[in-house]
């Protein structure tokens, strides 16, 4: 099913994110403003509110330039990149608008956050600043739904390369060593110690063709394969 017609009460996944955005930037251009910075974030927000979201970038810009310690020029600048489609720079700017005081602000950063990095589809990290969003204002509904959506994407994603390997290997019986399987490994640990890797080798590829539990040492015949090779790139190269 496509994440965009996933809905919880009616509301669309994308329409939910974009709006909230939104929301947010009008809440906080509310302050009035002086010279400087404060002109350029002015101007930013009268373009943003014409939908004109390039010019907006272009004044937001301006006012972090002006003042890179200006955390609400950030946030600003972050919502202006995401409306037009640079989520990565966008959760960037969101991450620099988290250094001020107020607590409404900084709950909003962390829910842009979550909003930057379910477009990225990178849902763990949505999921981690949607909690953080939610730590600071439980009652933030956007937030809850928002994280329920990516838990539910999260639930659906594959399993990475890694996890793969790790269920096929507890997928697969538990082989245990004949004595005859043992007694091989022994004898190939003498070898190793004495720096004859490639007869260990080929005794225990030997061993397994007679034996199919001496599979259970199949990691150490692996590692045995890895040293040979090296050793005769080594000799080739002499």
């Amino acid at each position: 099913m496509n994440m965009n017609r996933m809905v919880t009460s009616g509301r669309h996944v994308f329409e939910l994110l974009v709006r909230r955005t939104v929301a947010a930037v009008l809440f906080l251009a509310v302050p009035l403003w002086a010279m400087g910075s404060d002109s350029a974030l002015r101007e930013g927000v009268k373009a943003y509110q014409q939908g004109n979201y390039q010019k907006a970038l272009v004044y937001f810009q301006q006012a972090v330039q002006a003042d890179s310690a200006n955390g609400l020029a950030y946030f600003n600048l972050g919502d202006a990149l995401y409306r037009l489609g640079k989520y990565q720079e966008a959760a960037s700017a969101f991450e620099r608008a988290l250094v001020q005081e107020d607590t409404q602000r900084v709950q909003a950063a962390y829910y842009n956050l979550g909003n930057a990095y379910f477009q990225l589809q990178d849902y763990q990290k949505a999921a981690t600043f949607y909690r953080k969003a939610l730590a600071l204002n439980p009652r933030d509904a956007d937030a809850k739904h928002n994280l329920e959506l990516t838990l539910r994407k999260l639930k659906q994603q594959p399993p990475k390369q890694e996890d793969q390997k790790q269920q096929k290997n507890q997928n697969q019986p538990n082989i245990q060593p004949s004595e005859f399987a043992k007694r091989l490994k022994q004898l190939a640990d003498q070898l190793v110690a004495q720096n004859r890797y490639q007869e260990a080798f080929h005794l225990m590829q030997e061993g397994l063709r007679k034996d199919k539990t001496v599979a259970a040492y199949q990691d150490f015949i692996k590692r045995l394969g890895d040293v040979v090779e090296v050793v005769q790139k080594s000799e080739a190269a002499i």
